[in-house]
């Protein structure tokens, strides 16, 4: 709780910064030239939110572990040669001499890949609920940031 907590604090301060940024750079926003209307703000803080690109490419690591997790490893094979005379190499000349060729695979016990594939996926399925409520925060964060920033304006005149 503590990690998420320190997370949004970090992302707070940025959207903090973003906002300034934009209020400050933009152009005389509150000169009567170019105004950084409500909308404009809260579309730019969320197309530069690095947390709603690092929160796809998460789900995209999840669903790729989770097809993974659903498969078998794959097979090993083993090719061994026992009691090959090494003065000829001929497998003719002692009757002991051998060739073993083996196959080996792993399977799973029971649904064991099917359950950890679907636990997965549930997880998976969590990521674009959290990028709404990403959004949603953003959306009240900066419209109180801007109308912050607006109030202060307007006490200045």
């Amino acid at each position: 709780m503590l990690r998420i907590f320190r997370q949004l604090n970090a992302v707070s301060f940025l959207l903090i910064c973003l906002v300034g940024w934009l209020l400050t750079f933009t152009g005389t926003a509150w000169s009567g030239g170019n105004t950084l209307t409500l909308k404009e703000a809260v579309s730019a803080a969320q197309l530069n939110d690095p947390w709603l690109v690092g929160n796809l490419h998460s789900q995209d690591a999840i669903e790729s572990m989770s097809v993974a997790a659903g498969t078998l490893p794959d097979p090993k094979i083993s090719l061994a040669l026992a009691n090959m005379p090494f003065d000829t190499f001929d497998f003719n000349q002692e009757a002991m001499t051998q060739l073993k060729v083996g196959v080996t695979q792993m399977f799973a016990r029971g649904d064991s890949l099917a359950i950890k594939r679907k636990q997965l996926e549930t997880v998976g399925s969590q990521f674009p609920l959290q990028r709404l409520d990403r959004k949603a925060k953003t959306v009240v964060t900066v419209s109180q940031l801007w109308l912050d920033a607006y109030k202060a304006q307007q006490s200045m005149y």
